[in-house]
């Protein structure tokens, strides 16, 4: 199956910016997959898509693999509006707000988006910058990622993590059991001295 495609609606009046990428940082295990810039008079539309290697899929891996995806559009609209910005991010809703970092007023808004090929998640963000009015908002919401594959299942040593996570009460009670067990195992299966008579 082909890896997942981001889909992104051009609204009227748009372009294709010409303006380079914010380069990912060193080391980091994330590939940039997909990338659209349009903009006009008064905003931009920025589209980013980003493949890594995931160990298997968890809920509980969303947040930071998508928190890489959300700096990055962060570093983004820094570059592109000149200011400092502060990214609002939903997770489960997988809503982004963007704010000015000295007075909090709104700058634009977003979302992710999170696909797989095989054992890669490919996260992506849709968003639309201004300084205003937000006229790009409909192509934001009817972007979608189309494609790939299901998502991968944990690993033994995943799945064992998130169950001790989700369930730490049970998780104590069979670790103390386990102990006990091990420790009868081990006197009874003790060498004993002999005796010479």
């Amino acid at each position: 199956m082909a890896p997942p495609r981001l889909t992104v609606p051009r609204p009227d009046g748009f372009v294709a910016a010409p303006d380079a990428p914010v380069a990912l940082p060193e080391g980091s295990p994330a590939r940039r997959v997909e990338r659209l810039e349009l903009t006009s008079r008064d905003a931009r539309l920025v589209a980013e898509c980003f493949a890594a290697r995931v160990p298997g899929w968890s809920a509980e891996l969303r947040g930071p693999i998508e928190g890489r995806t959300v700096a990055m559009l962060a570093a983004t609209a820094e570059r592109r509006l000149g200011a400092g910005v502060r990214v609002d991010h939903d997770v489960l809703a997988g809503e982004l707000t963007l704010r000015a970092t000295d007075d909090g007023r709104p700058l634009g808004h977003g979302r992710t988006l999170l696909g797989f090929d095989g054992d890669e998640a490919h996260t992506c963000y849709v968003a639309c910058v201004a300084r205003d009015a937000a006229p790009c908002g409909g192509a934001v919401a009817s972007s979608t990622l189309q494609g790939g594959t299901s998502a991968p299942p944990p690993g033994l040593l995943l799945a064992s993590a998130e169950g001790v996570v989700a369930h730490p009460r049970a998780a104590a009670v069979g670790l103390v059991g386990l102990s006990m067990t091990l420790g009868v195992i081990a006197v009874l299966s003790r060498r004993r001295p002999r005796t010479r008579v």
